[in-house]
């Protein structure tokens, strides 16, 4: 899948980056990102451009981020992308950011979408973070995922029991 944003002097950023690079072939989100020239967020059809101070880098973890962030959980965006990522990268992401939230959520999501356990050890300190962002989407009651020290507020289960 190839997004291109609305003006040619914008960039692409978060889900609709990681959909082109990875060729994903998923539903569209809502709304596309991207970052603009202008110090200002605006929206231009369903693209939300924000400013050049937003810009993430290239990396997986940077775009990860920036997504989990500003754009919120994406669950089938996510999924394809993570049958496309080997294992190892996140856990290089977990190793070298291991108290951050966006490392520690992006860890349980992998685990808890794929439906598999990567070789990391449990998180023992650190405060817990809420999974979905409430400014963002919509939560249901948290859950503590003592593994990751993440509350997992998804409003509702991965299985259909």
């Amino acid at each position: 899948m190839l997004l291109i944003p609305p003006e040619k002097e914008m960039i692409i950023a978060g889900y609709s980056f990681l959909m082109t690079k990875y060729k994903l072939s998923v539903p569209l989100p809502d709304n596309l990102f991207a970052i603009g020239e202008k110090h200002q967020r605006r929206t231009v059809n369903n693209w939300v451009v924000l400013s050049p101070r937003h810009k993430p880098n290239s990396d997986l973890f940077s775009q990860l981020t920036f997504a989990l962030k500003y754009e919120g959980l994406c669950l089938w965006v996510l999924s394809a992308l993570f049958k496309k990522v080997e294992p190892s990268e996140i856990e290089g992401m977990v190793h070298n950011e291991p108290t951050s939230i966006y490392s520690r959520k992006i860890w349980f999501l992998y685990e808890w979408l794929l439906e598999c356990q990567l070789g990391l050890p449990d998180l023992t300190q650190g405060n817990y973070t809420e999974l979905v962002n409430t400014k963002l989407q919509f939560a249901g009651p948290g859950r503590r995922e003592k593994r990751y020290r993440v509350l997992n507020n998804l409003p509702g289960s991965l299985s259909p029991n």
